[in-house]
């Protein structure tokens, strides 16, 4: 969430770092359809957990200061399905959400592919908040692959998410997804 947070500080003096700190981490996209929580030139990438889903909210951010729809245009898509991900993989109960950690198959024998993948160490990871104990003692649902905790930051973030969006929607005259019940 770096180059997200990045965007949002490059844009007071330059609109082509903040354009590229937004494109290029948006492109790290997993073919599960999150923006990873680790993403290197050398192919290695969280793909068990998400960052924290604050790109729409750093778009829309960017978007305010420079006025160019076609930004919005190139990364949106991805936007609303890291924001469905967010429904269909981390919603514990209906509208609230936890933090968690999905199994996958290793491609390259790169530790962070092992580490904390799928338990409780994963999750709290995917929170961004990498030191802190806030979870160290949270009990970790395998089945689900979430942490058994109900999350309000996460939730909260969430619900910045689906705002952002429906304004960058409709700034992009997107009926479709202005209208959508998960983005209110």
């Amino acid at each position: 969430w770096d180059n997200y947070f990045a965007a949002q500080i490059a844009s007071v003096e330059s609109r082509e770092s903040a354009y590229a700190n937004l494109i290029e981490i948006t492109n790290e996209k997993t073919e599960s359809g999150f923006v990873p929580n680790v993403a290197s030139a050398i192919g290695v990438s969280s793909r068990d957990r998400s960052q924290p889903p604050v790109g729409a909210a750093s778009l829309l951010a960017v978007y305010k200061k420079w006025q160019e729809k076609w930004v919005i245009e190139m990364i949106f898509d991805d936007l609303i399905e890291w924001n469905d991900w967010w429904f269909e993989h981390r919603q514990l109960e209906p509208g609230l959400f936890a933090w968690g950690s999905d199994p996958f198959e290793p491609q390259l024998d790169h530790y962070c592919e092992f580490d904390g993948v799928n338990d409780r160490l994963g999750a709290a990871l995917e929170s961004g908040l990498d030191n802190s104990p806030m979870y160290d003692d949270i009990p970790f649902d395998y089945d689900r692959h979430m942490l058994k905790l109900i999350d309000v930051g996460l939730t909260g973030l969430v619900i910045m998410d689906c705002r952002a969006l429906k304004e960058l929607a409709e700034i992009i005259c997107n009926e479709e997804v202005s209208d959508r019940k998960s983005v209110v």
